[in-house]
């Protein structure tokens, strides 16, 4: 069995990205244990760091078969295409690639939030290359998903002709992800909504006492749309529930890429010192969520990590990005996650009432959340156990 599994950020340098790719490997190697399973990243270093036992394989390779700068052409053009493909008629590193697809029995593409209009590249090459395989008649599916925000016709038709040609998709939310399936003329036979991949990891953790501590991650990026005045304001509220409880912070980084780095954003914000042990796995930042009461957070994997192990989250954004991203996960858990957007009059007001009302529950909330999360584990599970 030969497997390929492309994944939401090739750097491997975002613990929730690698937290779900941890767990798609896994679940492969429980259905077929002397797989072959060859990922695409631009780190190989880090990919035997945290998925030993798999091949890397040149996200360059990939592109050079899959033109991500040219945008959709007529359907003619997109077969002539694929048909040139087929015929050995590209650059050599694309060949590479396109030999290694031809000898494969599944492309996996595992979580990420990358198949929006805010990512293009990725997304056509992604898209092309699942629907070149289904057409080759090869398995392919997409997993651990957070579609969107997606409105591009032509991004939308590429994820259609991936759908046409076999692609089943497991998304990780009901509320946005299904729409946007629905206008590429996806049938709800052919997706499912699984949760997060990574709620797998915390999920297992054995059960803890409860912290007491207050959890804190925060991203400023373009993506997140959070500006200056926000972190102010995020300060002033973690300032008060810190004095107000007698308790500790414990920043959970999940970001360790340079150009969104969530450590520097989180020391700007409460003067937190990251310590000299490294924080660059997605077991350490697990298992710091896991000592929290309450999480307030403006990264998504951060309340991933929280929820599952028990602990409410106050999740806060202020792009439409993230507010999909937050939405969608309070749909996933109706008790003990709660959202605020920063960009509302009066944001800060609700974002400290509600992590005051959510720290008062925490202790009832625990036992819910955690059996919300295996619920999802669950669906993962037998996903994965269908496709396979």
């Amino acid at each position: 069995m030969r497997i390929i599994v492309d994944n939401g950020a090739y750097t491997l340098r975002n613990m929730g990205d690698v937290a779900m790719l941890q767990v798609a490997l896994r679940r492969l190697r429980l259905q077929h244990p002397d797989a072959e399973c060859r990922v695409l990243t631009t780190r190989p270093d880090l990919l035997g760091r945290y998925c030993p036992g798999t091949l890397p394989l040149a996200v360059a390779s990939r592109d050079a078969a899959y033109d991500p700068a040219r945008p959709a052409g007529s359907a003619p053009c997109e077969a002539w295409r694929r048909f040139k493909r087929r015929c050995g008629l590209y650059p050599r590193q694309g060949r590479e690639f396109l030999q290694a697809l031809a000898g494969t029995d599944l492309v996996v593409v595992a979580g990420g939030g990358f198949l929006n209009d805010l990512n293009p590249l990725q997304t056509r090459a992604v898209l092309r290359m699942l629907a070149d395989a289904g057409a080759r008649g090869q398995t392919t599916a997409l997993v651990s998903q957070g579609l969107g925000p997606l409105e591009n016709p032509e991004l939308v038709g590429l994820l259609a002709d991936a759908c046409r040609a076999g692609a089943r998709v497991g998304l990780r939310e009901a509320r946005r992800g299904p729409q946007i399936l629905a206008r590429a003329g996806v049938g709800r036979e052919q997706y499912r909504v699984t949760g997060d991949d990574a709620l797998e990891l915390a999920w297992e953790r054995p059960a803890t006492p409860g912290g007491q501590a207050i959890g804190f991650s925060i991203r400023q990026t373009d993506y997140a749309g959070v500006q200056d005045p926000h972190l102010e304001a995020v300060r002033r509220v973690l300032e008060r529930l810190l004095q107000r409880h007698h308790t500790r912070l414990v920043a959970l980084p999940i970001s360790f890429n340079s150009f969104e780095d969530d450590c520097r954003t989180i020391a700007r914000v409460t003067g937190w010192e990251p310590p000299a042990d490294p924080l660059d796995d997605p077991a350490t930042i697990i298992q710091a969520a896991g000592t929290c009461r309450l999480v307030v957070t403006g990264t998504y994997h951060a309340a991933v990590f929280a929820l599952a192990q028990g602990v409410p989250c106050v999740c806060f954004h202020a792009s439409p990005y993230y507010r999909d991203k937050m939405e969608g996960l309070a749909d996933q858990f109706p008790v003990g996650c709660e959202f605020v957007d920063l960009g509302e009059t009066g944001a800060e007001t609700r974002l400290e009432d509600a992590a005051t009302r959510l720290w008062s529950q925490a202790g009832e909330l625990r036992a819910a959340l955690k059996a919300r999360a295996g619920e999802q584990v669950t669906a993962g599970q037998r996903f994965y156990q269908d496709l396979l």
